[in-house]
């Protein structure tokens, strides 16, 4: 357990294959990925372009032998870092230093994801086999308010525009609160956990936690 909003850190020490490696992923969960389905689709496209915005550092990272992930599910942004353990928390204070950076898109970079991720919905929502149709259909069914199937998306996606990602970090992590949940896999202690836990809080600034944690 820690101190809120990092609700709790799992963590496992490899004491098998005795590597210079870990991995690490964070979720974390924000009230604002189950409002809408707008409001998803703005996270997932702020969250694409971050990534696009780093791809040059990610490169050197990966040079460096680490890397990184960033997504969305439906409820919870997840950050991932894997590589040589002793790298890992320079990689995250570059990772949270873009995150909070990005208060405003610009307009190359939304461009880019924006071409992609209309392909992307398009294509998933129109074009997918019948049998991917009836799963989709069959997720919204039983998952209904928590995953936004494909041709939702891409209506809120039609009706998108790069201005109303302005500031959509801050209601991600900071107006409604967070939840924060770490886990870490490899070569590294316990407190070595629980400190790169801590430092992924303490570089977005995260301080308000949830009343209610999202269902998964």
């Amino acid at each position: 357990a820690g101190e809120p909003p990092l609700g709790c850190v799992f963590h496992r020490q490899d004491d098998l294959l005795k590597q210079p490696k870990a991995h690490a992923t964070f979720l974390i969960y924000s009230p604002l990925l189950c409002k809408d389905v707008e409001s998803f689709v703005a996270s997932e496209l702020w969250c694409r372009c971050v990534e696009e915005s780093l791809k040059e550092f990610a490169y050197d990272a990966e040079v460096a032998g680490v890397g990184y992930q960033l997504t969305i599910s439906s409820t919870a942004v997840s950050v991932s870092l894997s590589g040589f353990n002793d790298k890992l928390g320079v990689l995250l204070d570059a990772v949270t230093e873009k995150v909070k950076a990005m208060r405003e898109i610009p307009e190359t970079i939304y461009s880019i994801v924006a071409d992609a991720y209309g392909d992307e919905v398009s294509n998933a929502a129109f074009h997918s086999p019948p049998y991917a149709q009836c799963s989709m259909r069959f997720t919204e069914l039983t998952s209904r308010g928590a995953v936004w199937p494909s041709y939702k998306r891409h209506a809120a996606f039609k009706e998108m525009a790069r201005e109303k990602l302005t500031n959509i970090v801050e209601r991600l992590f900071h107006e409604e609160g967070c939840h924060v949940e770490a886990l870490v896999l490899g070569n590294a202690t316990p407190e070595e956990a629980r400190q790169l836990a801590a430092r992924l809080v303490s570089g977005l600034g995260l301080k308000k936690a949830l009343a209610v944690v999202p269902e998964r």
